[in-house]
């Protein structure tokens, strides 16, 4: 079998897959489902990568200095960057999660 590259999807279906994934997660129900959900379809690593950018998303909201946030969380500048490129230029998704889990 073939690997995956995402290079051979054209637009359309790129949007067709995501759509389903979306989709999928707005059906769940309780924090137990989303868990239970997440523990499926990621790895560990993967979880606590996905976890750990919105932590360095936070702590840019939070205004920390890259340095504060690489001596606290070990990411690299690209990582930081990248992240927070995402915070202000993104479709705030990560402003909308960050203010919910401070309300």
């Amino acid at each position: 079998m073939s690997r995956f590259n995402i290079n051979n999807l054209n637009g359309e279906e790129k949007e067709k897959l995501l759509d389903k994934l979306f989709e999928a997660v707005k059906q769940l129900k309780s924090k137990q489902e989303i868990v239970s959900f997440f523990r499926d379809l990621l790895t560990d690593s993967e979880s606590v990568m996905l976890a750990r950018r919105l932590q360095i998303a936070q702590m840019i909201v939070d205004k920390k200095s890259f340095y504060e946030i690489r001596e606290e969380m070990g990411a690299s500048f690209d990582t930081i960057n990248s992240v927070k490129r995402f915070v202000e230029y993104g479709s705030d998704g990560y402003k909308k999660v960050i203010e919910r889990l401070v309300s």
